[in-house]
Parts: C-alpha cells; structure tokens; sequence
C-alpha cells in the first residue's frame, strides 16, 4: 500500500484518536516495517442501510427414522406409605336403575274443617203453573165444640158450638159476650130435655136477632 510514495508495507494497523476529526496517515518508512494509519476521527458515523435478506437456503434430506428402542424395566415400587395420588376424574353416570315398587298406601289424614257456606245463588225462573186438579167433593164443616154443664155458662169469644148439659137438672142460662155485629154462636140442647128445663141465651151490650134475649123450650 502507498507505493506510489515509495513506501513499502505488509498490513495496516487502525487507531482511533478521540480529540482529532479527520484522519492523519502516518507512514513507516523504508524497508519492511509495518505501515501504521492511525484514524484521529470523530465518533461512529451514522449506521448503514441493512441489506436485503438472501434467499432461503434449500431445505435438507429427512433423516431416516430408526426403530423404537425396546421398553426399559419397571423401576423399583415406591414406598407404601407415600403422599395419596391426585383423585381421578369422575366417572361417567351409570344408567338409571329400574323403578321400585309402590309403598303401601298410607293411612287417610284427618277430615278438615267444613267451610263457610257459599252465598245463596239467585231464584231460578219460576215454573209454568200446573193444570189445576179436579175439584173434590165438598165434606162436612168441622167446628169447635164447647160443652157448657153449669149454668149460667160465660162463653167465650173463641166459642161457637155451645152444647148445654146443664139444664138436666135445672133451667140452665148461657151468657153471650162482647161481639162484633154479625158473630154467630150455636147454642144446642145436648141433654134433650129443654122442653122441661128450658135453656135462656142473652148477650152483653148486644141483643140476639134484634131481642134482649133468646129461650130454648124445645127438645
């Protein structure tokens, strides 16, 4: 290198000098002695532009594979009592067993209690009259009958069949009381001897036909 300074070298030797910004070339000179650059610069200078990734080399032969090698011996058992392994995961669900048979009945409870009674619903329609039976024969008048056997009898307003059994010793009377107009009272001979002791019907406040009084003398 520098040949054309008449200098003769075999390599370079590179130092970099912190307080210089350009480079000073210093030649060793004559004979064989090493040729020094020293390079009195200034700091790195800005870092190239990277360059293009090359091409993927091509990929290699697969090895052959080789047969598995036999199955080592089971190692010695561990002790008995050692730490209790991790719990497996639980097993799938059996299917469902068949039905039982059905318990006895048990015994009826006790009757609860009756509840209120409901509201009463409303009438329903009214029905269409029936036809109207045959008339019946006419009977007797059935009426209350008073027996009068002391004398004079009071009677009653309650009375209406006076039957006088008095007069079979004596003349007997028979006191009629306080009526309204048109009150009818039966005063009989039920001893059948009127003709010998007649029997005298009177009225209070009133008369009996338009008289003060009234005589049975007949039998």
């Amino acid at each position: 290198m520098f040949n054309n300074l008449g200098f003769s070298s075999s390599r370079f030797l590179v130092r970099r000098s912190p307080r210089l910004r350009r480079p000073v070339f210093a030649p060793s000179i004559g004979g064989a002695g090493n040729d020094i650059i020293t390079f009195n610069g200034g700091g790195n200078g800005a870092q190239g532009i990277q360059g293009t990734t090359g091409a993927q080399g091509v990929q290699g032969l697969s090895g052959t594979a080789v047969a598995q090698g036999a199955t080592g011996a089971q190692g010695v058992q561990g002790p008995s009592n050692g730490p209790q392994g991790t719990t497996g995961a639980q097993g799938a669900t059996g299917t469902q067993g068949a039905t039982g048979a059905q318990g006895t009945i048990g015994s009826q409870g006790t009757q609860g209690t009756t509840g209120s009674q409901g509201t009463t619903g409303s009438q329903g329609v009214q029905g269409v009259q029936g036809v109207q039976g045959v008339q019946g024969t006419t009977g007797g008048l059935v009426v209350p009958v008073t027996i009068a056997n002391t004398s004079p009898y009071n009677a009653l307003s309650t009375d209406y069949d006076i039957a006088v059994t008095a007069n079979a010793v004596i003349p007997a009377s028979v006191i009629l009381p306080v009526s309204p107009t048109g009150t009818v009272f039966i005063v009989k001979d039920a001893a059948g001897i009127a003709a010998i002791n007649p029997i005298t019907v009177t009225a209070t406040a009133s008369t009996i036909d338009g008289a003060a009084s009234a005589i049975i003398n007949t039998n």
